[in-house]
């Protein structure tokens, strides 16, 4: 009887491993690119990758989270989190997500990855921005893509790994 309760208790298991929902990984990653659509620069891309720690988030209101690692690759040269005039920050409104507030000036060209937060632009959206010392300025789009956690398959395939132990074990009863 105990050994019959055992092994229905690990069936259960195993069935609520399967079904539950994938726990939502704290640390978010993206990578992005883009290309320079404007000025002395049109045509030249760009593309790196951040990460921000989702943990605090509320979903209501703005929220600025600070990001936990970021790379730039732009004009062959590289940037992260220590080249920024401020903390880089994701931005979000209500739970969205809006894109990054990064700048990197004091360098030619200067240029900033602006978040749609009050961007200021008719479609209301992330893109890059630059300036040389010349004075020549100009705009990008900014392709932004989440990075897939695999943690619904790792459940998954956990669950499928138990129930195939516990038919092992009954038929070895």
């Amino acid at each position: 009887m105990f050994k019959c309760l055992k092994i229905a208790a690990t069936v259960s298991l195993c069935g609520a491993l399967m079904i539950a929902p994938a726990a939502e990984a704290a640390l978010v990653n993206y990578n992005f690119s883009g290309a320079i659509d404007s000025g002395v620069l049109a045509g030249e891309t760009y593309n790196g990758s951040f990460a921000y720690d989702n943990v605090t988030l509320t979903n209501s209101g703005s929220e600025f989270v600070d990001l936990s690692s970021l790379t730039f690759n732009f004009l062959s040269s590289a940037y992260n989190l220590a080249d920024a005039d401020f903390t880089p920050t994701a931005d979000f409104l209500d739970g969205s997500f809006l894109g990054v507030s990064y700048s990197v000036s004091g360098i030619d060209p200067s240029f900033a990855l602006v978040s749609a937060l009050g961007s200021g632009l008719p479609e209301d959206v992330a893109y890059f921005s630059y300036q040389t010392v010349a004075g020549d300025s100009g705009f990008g789009s900014l392709n932004v893509a989440a990075v897939p956690v695999p943690a619904a398959s790792w459940l998954f395939g956990s669950g499928l790994a138990l129930l195939s132990l516990v038919r092992r074990k009954i038929q070895n009863s």
